[in-house]
């Protein structure tokens, strides 16, 4: 049981990693990446980080050697109110 936990708990960690790395690659008018601008725009980066903590769950999937992957869902209203509010 524990080691099912830990592996979910890293899955998670892992997938909110890839859905974070894949929304500081988008680009902001006049500013850049947003990896850029969450150095310098604290608002920005609460949004963002919200948004990747809020991410929904959709699947879990054990491996035979209790290993897990799980497969996220990032909300595309929540994107569409820091574009509107960032112009991302």
């Amino acid at each position: 049981t524990q080691r099912r936990a830990t592996s979910r708990e890293a899955a998670l960690i892992d997938a909110q990693t890839k859905i974070l790395e894949i929304v500081k690659g988008l680009e902001i008018e006049g500013m850049g990446t947003v990896s850029k601008a969450l150095l310098t725009d604290h608002e920005l980066n609460k949004k963002v980080s919200g948004a990747i903590w809020g991410a929904l769950e959709l699947k879990t999937e054990w491996t035979s050697d209790d290993g897990c992957v799980v497969t996220m869902r990032l909300d595309k209203r929540v994107l569409k109110e820091i574009d509107q509010r960032f112009k991302i």
